[in-house]
């Protein structure tokens, strides 16, 4: 399929046009290496998860970090502690379905951490430490 303009969600490099992301903001590798926070802001379809899903593929293909992107969309306007945690969890789950390194893991239906600690023990190298809570 030949490449096209994207006008709504994130752009696929193999198939929308688009200015390459990382090159637009060089200094976020330096500001990600000295652990510094950084905030993202722009205006709407500008290109903000296009570049956050690249620097989260740049990191991981790098083998230095495990970069995970997930969105947080579905939990914005809950207030209720007790709603609003299980929702970022999930999210995070979610995430964790689609990334590289994590993919192949098995989430155990009704549980966080239960199924995922070994994995992640086994992917890092080390410990991960996820509370073990209902979602």
């Amino acid at each position: 399929m030949p490449k096209m303009f994207n006008i709504a969600g994130p752009c696929i490099p193999g198939e929308h046009y688009l200015v390459p992301t990382l090159a637009r903001l060089p200094q976020l590798g330096g500001l990600i290496a000295a652990k510094q926070f950084f905030v993202i802001h722009a205006a709407r379809q500008s290109g903000k998860t296009t570049l956050l899903k690249a620097l989260a593929r740049d990191l991981t293909r790098k083998d230095t970090y495990v970069a995970l992107y997930c969105s947080l969309e579905t939990a914005q306007g809950i207030t209720e502690a007790e709603r609003g945690i299980p929702a970022v969890i999930n999210a995070v789950l979610n995430g964790l379905t689609w990334h590289p390194v994590f993919k192949n893991l098995a989430r155990p239906e009704g549980r966080l951490a239960g199924g995922l600690r070994p994995g992640f023990v086994r992917k890092l190298g080390h410990q991960v430490d996820l509370a073990d809570h209902r979602v």
